[in-house]
């Protein structure tokens, strides 16, 4: 496929790893996917971030989500082993790989990916690179499609950001869609 040929990825789809719920949660890991209505691009973001640079900014942990963690598979919790870049690098990374199109972004609930990213951007002091109007929510569309549309297979590992990205933007396609062609 020549450069000409390749589709304009205009959604981007976000998952996030915390230790807590609320929009000042510690955040482990980000995993983004860039998409469009048809296809799930090859391109995909993903890093494991200081914990302890965000604490220090007095982002949250919660028990309640510390002890959820503690139930998940191996393979979930590996991310805990995983070597660790400073919050404001992974920010800035982040940011110069969305590029300079005018993105969508969307996160697995209104108040959850999109907010607590967006809140981590706030406290470095780093600005976001897309508007809060391009905010969009996975977990709605997904609550509004008729539960018996055949969704593409689960791959990867369950609570792996960019693989949890991944899914959730093939679904959202097939969602937006109406149906599998």
């Amino acid at each position: 496929m020549s450069l000409r040929e390749q589709p304009v990825l205009s959604q981007v789809m976000i998952d996030l790893e915390t230790l807590a719920t609320s929009s000042d949660a510690v955040v482990v890991s980000i995993g983004a996917v860039k998409w469009n209505k048809r296809i799930v691009g090859g391109n995909e973001f993903y890093m494991v971030l200081d914990l302890d640079d965000q604490l220090a900014k007095g982002r949250k942990k919660s028990e309640q989500t510390l002890a959820w963690w503690s139930q998940q598979t191996p393979e979930a919790q590996a991310v805990f082993d995983a070597p660790r870049t400073s919050t404001p690098e992974v920010l800035v990374a982040f940011t110069e790989w969305l590029g300079d199109g005018n993105l969508q972004i969307w996160g697995n609930g209104a108040d959850f990916d999109c907010v607590i990213w967006g809140s981590l951007f706030d406290t470095f002091g780093v600005k976001r690179p897309w508007s809060y109007s391009n905010n969009r929510c996975y977990r709605t569309l997904k609550n509004i499609m008729s539960p018996s549309m055949q969704l593409p297979l689960r791959t990867g590992t369950h609570h792996n950001a960019v693989d949890d990205a991944a899914h959730q933007a093939n679904c959202a396609i097939v969602y937006l869609a109406g149906t599998i062609k």
